[in-house]
C-alpha cells in the first residue's frame, strides 16, 4: 500500500520495490488486469514521490486496506482468513498449475525454496489429478480398453 508514483514503470509494466521484508530490491511484473485498473486512478498531475494509495484523510499516509478486508470477508461469510493469505492463495493456484517452488518463490520475494514450499498448499483434486496423470503416463490406457 506504500507504492509511489516513482516505483511504477507503466511503459515496461513493471512495479520497482525499493524496500522489502528481507531488505532486498525486486521487480514485479505489472501486467494484465491489475495494470488496467491501475492505468484507470492514476492521477495525470500526481508527483514521483506521491503514493499510488494514498489515506482519503491523510495524503501522506497509506490507504488502510484491513477495514475493507474485513467488511469484504463478513459479507462474503469467510471466516479466519487475512489479507496477507491471499499469498499463499497466490502460491497454491500457481503451483497447481505447474510452476515451480522456484519460480513462485521469484515472483512472491521468497529467498529460499523452504519459505515458498509452506506458502503453497494443493488440493486433493490436484494431487489426485497428478496420480492419474502418472498412471495414464505409466500404464497409458491398457485399463480402459
Amino acid at each position: 500500500m506504500s507504492l509511489r508514483y516513482k516505483d511504477i514503470d507503466i511503459i515496461n509494466g513493471r512495479i520497482i520495490l525499493e524496500k522489502t521484508k528481507n531488505g532486498n530490491p525486486r521487480i514485479v511484473p505489472f501486467l494484465g488486469n491489475a495494470r488496467e485498473a491501475i492505468l484507470q486512478i492514476l492521477k495525470p498531475h500526481a508527483k514521483p514521490l506521491d503514493l499510488l494509495f494514498p489515506s482519503p484523510t491523510h495524503l501522506q499516509k497509506p490507504y488502510d486496506v484491513e477495514t475493507a478486508w474485513q467488511a469484504s470477508i463478513k459479507r462474503a461469510k469467510i471466516e479466519d482468513c487475512r489479507f496477507h493469505d491471499l499469498r499463499h492463495t497466490t502460491a497454491s493456484i500457481l503451483a497447481a498449475a505447474g510452476w515451480s517452488l522456484f519460480e513462485i518463490g521469484m515472483l512472491l520475494g521468497h529467498e529460499s525454496t523452504q519459505t515458498t514450499k509452506r506458502y503453497t498448499h494443493l488440493t486433493f483434486k490436484h494431487t489426485e489429478t497428478m496420480v492419474e496423470n502418472l498412471d495414464l503416463e505409466i500404464f497409458g490406457d491398457e485399463y480402459n480398453e
